[in-house]
């Protein structure tokens, strides 16, 4: 008898209305697989990047013309219902967590994942409803933050401090004595001040980058802004660095300039990084150390039923999320 589950699929790409919910095969693990019965997703950028195949240089390892993996979702957190024969890192009613860029299949109800996957046992005393939601952002954050070096009295900004990448670089900064600013929109002061953030510009009210502060680096976490439109308020020896490509990628050939030369020409040693953000396991169990110690919280949004993760979609693919949104 074959047992069947029910996952959001997306057969070609586009936004929320390429989503569609089937009954379909629930997965099998090999030998070296577990199967985890899943308690929780997200809705995040890396998702919406993922079922729109944008940029679109993304088809060639996608599909040019459809995608190859019709099961979306990069984050979960469940329980292991089974494990292959060969797993040994895991067992049968262990809580897990865990994440990749390059997709998971978590929107469904199962999923299987190699032993020595992306993914870890829950910190003790973490929920389902806030795990599946907490590593896209920190990695990406950490991400930003091992691309530069910093020390302890350094001032940042943060612009989309608020977000799901912003709101962890925040608590990385702070948590190594770095000064940081943020930049967000007014209804999100209540979240960056319980994570302990007193200095925030709303920028509805101040142009930040016309400001006669000036910072050691700017960690742009919305890629909302440009190295040329910030330039001004960095320090001499200071860095941008966003997690967006920016116009026509400059941010990518301005890093290369940067890494070549050791800072863009004529622009008093200031530098541009790009945050490439390898070593997945590395991010997920520093999130871990980070959460046992109280260094570390997930900000979350809004949270959604299976049955509505299409309008969890729209609303992360607006662009107008704050922390992380959760399924």
């Amino acid at each position: 008898m074959t047992h069947t589950m029910k996952a959001w699929r997306n057969h070609k790409y586009g936004g929320a209305e390429v989503l569609v919910m089937e009954e379909v095969p629930k997965p099998v693990p090999v030998a070296d697989e577990i199967l985890v019965r899943v308690y929780s997703t997200s809705v995040n950028r890396t998702d919406c990047a993922n079922v729109r195949a944008h940029p679109a240089f993304m088809r060639l390892s996608m599909g040019l013309f459809r995608p190859r993996n019709t099961f979306p979702g990069t984050e979960f957190a469940g329980i292991v219902e089974s494990v292959g024969h060969a797993v040994h890192a895991f067992k049968v009613g262990d809580r897990v967590f865990g994440f990749s860029d390059a997709g998971l299949r978590s929107w469904s109800e199962y999923l299987t994942i190699g032993q020595n996957g992306p993914m870890a046992l829950m910190p003790e005393g973490m929920s389902f409803r806030d795990a599946g939601g907490c590593i896209e952002g920190f990695h990406y954050a950490y991400n930003f933050y091992n691309k530069v070096e910093l020390k302890k009295g350094d001032h940042v900004l943060v612009i989309g401090a608020a977000g799901g990448i912003g709101s962890a670089a925040v608590q990385i900064l702070m948590s190594n004595g770095i000064l940081v600013t943020g930049v967000s929109k007014s209804s999100d002061m209540t979240m960056l001040q319980d994570m302990g953030l007193t200095q925030v510009i709303d920028y509805a009210q101040e142009d930040f980058a016309s400001a006669q502060v000036t910072y050691d680096g700017i960690f742009d976490c919305a890629g909302k802004s440009r190295f040329r439109i910030c330039e001004n308020i960095i320090n001499h020896g200071g860095f941008y660095i966003s997690s967006e490509l920016g116009p026509k990628a400059e941010n990518v050939w301005l890093s290369l300039v940067s890494a070549v030369l050791g800072s863009i020409p004529f622009r008093n040693d200031k530098s541009v990084k790009f945050p490439y953000p390898p070593g997945l396991l590395k991010s997920i169990h520093l999130f871990i150390a980070m959460y046992e110690k109280n260094s570390y919280k997930p900000a979350i949004d809004r949270r959604y039923a299976f049955e509505d993760l299409p309008d969890a979609f729209s609303y992360v693919d607006a662009g107008h999320k704050s922390g992380n949104v959760l399924v």
